[in-house]
């Protein structure tokens, strides 16, 4: 019988009544566990006092699972017969597959048989790629004199989004005649390219090649 339904017939009665609760899992909350006196103990009418205990759900502290992995959860709720739901999202500092928070947080008093909500790392967010384009230099090296025999040493640098920040050889090599060189750049709008033009170890022309807007 419920605690409720109980109490009323004993006032119907006229008889006192005084309640106390108890976690108990053999009945479902608010019904009533014991009785003193108990059922077919001589009493008098007059002096009639009746305690009952009814059950109450049992309750826990709920520990602290940030930094927990999934698994490790789930273990502690089965274990502690509670139920959970998983929610996922980016986290710069939670390393990915770790608790970031739960609801309730932890250490709060809980009922047995409760639901978590428990929000998983992902990892870092994904960077987010810049528009590229690929850009081309023509860099022209004349040889006036191609009859005389002179040869010229030849080193292009440069730099774009595949260098790192740090220059790079193009090309490095010997010519006795003019010659034309095309240099692909991958640029973005953070990131430009740049080259360095030199003959025999002397800089002649340098140029830098932006992103080009729509």
């Amino acid at each position: 019988m419920s605690v409720e339904d109980a109490v009323d017939l004993l006032e119907e009665l006229d008889i006192d009544v005084e309640t106390t609760s108890e976690p108990s899992d053999e009945q479902p909350p608010g019904y009533v566990i014991s009785q003193t006196p108990e059922s077919g103990e001589e009493v008098i009418q007059d002096e009639l006092s009746v305690q009952l205990v009814y059950s109450e759900t049992p309750q826990m502290t709920l520990g602290d699972l940030t930094g927990s992995s999934e698994q490790a959860v789930r273990n502690y709720l089965e274990s502690h017969q509670l139920s959970g739901t998983f929610d996922r999202e980016y986290s710069e500092t939670v390393p990915e597959g770790q608790v970031i928070t739960h609801e309730p947080g932890p250490y709060v008093t809980i009922d047995e048989g409760s639901g978590v909500t428990f929000v998983i790392s992902n990892g870092e967010p994904p960077v987010e790629e810049e528009e590229t384009q690929t850009r081309y230099a023509e860099i022209p090296v004349n040889v006036t004199d191609p009859e005389a025999g002179q040869s010229y040493d030849i080193r292009i640098e440069f730099t774009d989004r595949t260098t790192g920040g740090d220059p790079e050889i193009f090309v490095e090599e010997e010519i006795t005649e003019s010659t034309e060189y095309l240099v692909p750049f991958e640029v973005s709008k953070s990131i430009p390219g740049t080259y360095t033009l030199y003959i025999n170890d002397e800089e002649m022309q340098s140029n830098t090649l932006e992103f080009e807007e729509d």
